[in-house]
């Protein structure tokens, strides 16, 4: 195996089997790991701007976002 560049982190995800199955067909289609192609649709969330994944994610960026959602109480 490779080295990381500096600027990059490794991550490891477990997953359903036939989301696994399905990254793996077409990784294969495209001549590319299963590993490069998750970063790839990672890479394209981050493009297309982060959205959330569910309500917990998108409450929790509203919160953030709030001005008062800073300060202690």
């Amino acid at each position: 195996m490779g080295k990381i560049a500096k600027n990059k982190k490794q991550l490891g995800v477990v997953l359903a089997s036939p989301l696994a199955k399905l990254i793996g067909e077409r990784a294969t289609s495209l001549g590319i790991s299963r590993s490069r192609f998750a970063a790839m649709i990672i890479e394209q969330w981050a493009k297309d701007g982060y959205s959330p994944v569910n309500e917990p994610d998108k409450l929790m960026l509203i919160a953030r976002k709030h001005p008062l959602s800073s300060s202690k109480s």
